[in-house]
Order: structure tokens, then C-alpha cells, then sequence
């Protein structure tokens, strides 16, 4: 079955998070809405996904909102996936016999992401990460709390996800100023005015319209693709056979074999005393 659309009451679930803890959709819904959002480590959109619900959870996380992710991978898989990308809310891991929690959710696809209510209502149900419906989200975000303590900023109108968002890695400049990311090789161009040092640190960014930039100290590096350079199979000594030694044409045990007579037969042999 697909995901569950908007309208449909949310499946009640019970999952453990990575530090061990107990997560309840129902204790955490008394508080406000919850945010679900399905991941599996190996897939790319995920990847591009996460860091995005990062920034909106460091952006609005409140008393109010609940942001957890689940994982349909094991747990060691997992804690990878959260430190490589930089996520702080709470992920918790459904199993991975079963899912019982996907199989619930109708998941066919990941991510898929859920604004659940208050009243356990699904008000947004994104699959696949449409940025119409991610948009949504940030919204529902942005709105002012009923408690003022707990006040959220909404963003200007005028902003745009795919300036707000990327994915960020970071790389190491090489001696001749290249480095490599995602299987391509860029250089850093001679003529910036802060260029990095030897084995310096770099940070590559990804926008949401593939648009790369190279960080060092902040600063916008300019640079440009080349070729990545091609690696020559290396050369395989072949081993010569062992070979018998020939003995020298002089060599006693020539003159042995081939004369008929014995190695020391040119020596002068000395009989009895007449």
C-alpha cells in the first residue's frame, strides 16, 4: 500500500533510540506535533535530506515541535550515518526483520517524511522529498507558538531552500592545489587572494541545484575541473626460470665426462722406487 496520506490518524509506535532510551509517539504527541521522517543509510537522497532537517531542527527546535528520524538499518550502520552528516535529534531504529513502524506508515520509498498533529492526524505526508512539501514543513515550523517563551523566527518570504541548504564535505588539498570529491578532480586556481596551504582542509558544498563551492577560512575559493588523473596498472617483474649451471669447457668434471678418463688423470703419479 502507498504512504498514508494526509488526513489518516498516525499508526501509534514504541521504538528505542540509538542511545538506548524509549521514544512513544503518543508521549511525545501531549507535548505537540511530531515530525517523522524514514531513512535507509544507502540512499542519496537521504543523504541530501537529513542535513536539511539538521538545520531546520537547529533553526526551530522547540519544547513544542518533535523531530525524530527512524532508520530501517542496524544500529552500528546508523551511528555512522548520524556522524557523518551531523544529525542531533533523536533517531530511533525500527527493526530490521519486520519494520513493523514502515510496514505501518505504507512506506514504498525513502525518505518519507511526516508532519503528524497534535491529534495524531498526518498533515503532510512528503515521499521522496519534494521541496513544495519540505517547504510546508518549514512553515508549520515558522508559525508564532501559543506559549511566547518558546517563540520561533519565521523565515523571510523571500527565502529560497536551495540557497538556505547544501551538503557540506570536507576534503584535503593536495600539493599541486587539487583535491577530489564525488569520483571528479577540481584545481584551486593561482589567482585567489587566500589560498590554502599544504594539506589543508577545505570544505566542498553542494547546493540543491548541483552547484559546487570549495571553502577555505570561510572564503570562496575559485576553481576549476580537470581531467582526474589516470592510474597506470603496475609492472610485473616476470621471474626467468631456474636454469642448471654449465660448468666451464676446462672444468675437471668436463674433461671426465666427456674424455672417458678421470679428473686427475693429468696429474704425474708417482710409482714404487726402483
Amino acid at each position: 500500500m502507498p504512504a498514508l496520506a494526509v488526513g489518516h490518524n498516525a499508526p501509534d509506535f514504541t521504538l528505542s533510540t540509538m542511545d538506548g532510551k524509549s521514544f512513544s509517539l503518543r508521549d511525545a504527541l501531549v507535548r505537540g506535533p511530531v515530525v517523522v521522517a524514514f531513512f535507509k543509510i544507502s540512499c542519496p537522497v537521504c543523504q541530501y535530506a537529513f542535513p536539511f532537517l539538521e538545520r531546520i531542527y537547529k533553526a526551530y527546535g522547540s519544547k513544542t515541535v518533535t523531530i525524530v528520524g527512524v532508520s530501517q538499518n542496524k544500529a552500528k550502520d546508523t551511528g555512522l550515518f548520524i556522524k557523518e552528516y551531523g544529525v542531533t535529534f533523536p533517531v530511533l531504529l525500527d527493526d530490521t526483520n519486520s519494520y513493523p513502524v514502515s510496514n505501518a506508515y505504507g512506506l514504498t520509498n525513502v525518505p518519507t517524511v511526516f508532519w503528524i498533529d497534535s491529534d495524531g492526524t498526518i498533515e503532510v505526508s512528503s515521499v521522496g522529498w519534494v521541496q513544495k512539501e519540505i517547504e510546508e514543513i518549514n512553515q508549520k515550523f515558522a508559525v508564532d507558538p501559543a506559549d511566547p517563551q518558546d517563540q520561533h523566527r519565521p523565515a523571510p518570504a523571500a527565502t529560497i531552500l536551495a540557497e538556505l541548504f547544501c551538503w557540506e564535505q570536507t576534503r584535503i588539498v593536495q600539493r599541486d592545489g587539487t583535491l577530489s570529491y564525488e569520483n571528479r578532480c577540481f584545481q584551486v586556481l593561482a589567482d585567489n587572494p587566500i589560498r590554502p596551504t599544504l594539506r589543508a582542509q577545505v570544505v566542498v558544498r553542494r547546493r540543491l541545484d548541483g552547484r559546487l563551492e570549495i571553502l577555505y577560512r570561510d572564503h570562496k575559493l575559485r576553481f576549476r575541473e580537470i581531467a582526474k588523473p589516470s592510474r597506470s596498472a603496475p609492472v610485473r617483474k616476470t621471474r626467468l626460470p631456474a636454469r642448471g649451471v654449465k660448468p666451464r669447457p676446462e672444468h675437471p668434471w668436463r674433461r671426465f665426462r666427456l674424455r672417458g678418463t678421470p679428473a686427475f688423470s693429468n696429474r704425474t703419479q708417482r710409482g714404487p722406487a726402483p
